[in-house]
């Protein structure tokens, strides 16, 4: 997966997609797969065109972007990678409240409270960060936890 300081990464990349970053390697976590720079930006470019996300990358509907990166992953194996709740809550629907991955959102440093900016990571199961899409921001409070799962064909 690339990072938001990889060469070449256009500057609304290296900005504002760390939670797009994010869900593209929990998808290559979960299926094996690796990402490069065109499919990263294919992904993007679906995702605004459909409304997944908009023109400053803002997930609008991350379960719908998680599925355009399993496709992209050419992954036969998963039917889903899906947001299933956040902050000990889960979605009404949620039967099995397995979580796979996690991802953490957290306030950055010196951002005054009229004008907030976040950056996320992705976590394992127990909200543990085991990934950075830039390691040089500096975080300060973790803001919220989202809950993911992915589910097997056979599930």
């Amino acid at each position: 997966m690339i990072s938001q300081r990889t060469v070449g990464v256009p500057y609304v990349v290296q900005r504002y997609a760390c939670y797009t970053l994010v869900l593209g390697r929990m998808v290559e976590y979960a299926t094996g797969g690796s990402f490069e720079l065109p499919d990263v930006l294919g992904v993007l470019l679906d995702g605004i065109y459909h409304e997944y996300l908009d023109h400053e990358l803002t997930v609008q509907k991350p379960d719908r972007l998680l599925q355009l990166y399993v496709e992209t992953a050419g992954a036969q194996k998963w039917q889903r990678l899906y947001q299933i709740g956040a902050d000990g809550t889960y979605w009404g629907w949620v039967k099995n409240k397995r979580v796979d991955y996690t991802a953490l959102k957290y306030c950055t440093v010196n951002d005054t409270p009229e004008d907030r900016h976040f950056h996320f990571l992705l976590g394992n199961d127990q909200g543990h960060a085991i990934w950075n899409p830039d390691p040089k921001v500096k975080l300060a409070d973790l803001e919220s936890i989202i809950y993911y799962q992915c589910k097997h064909l056979v599930d």
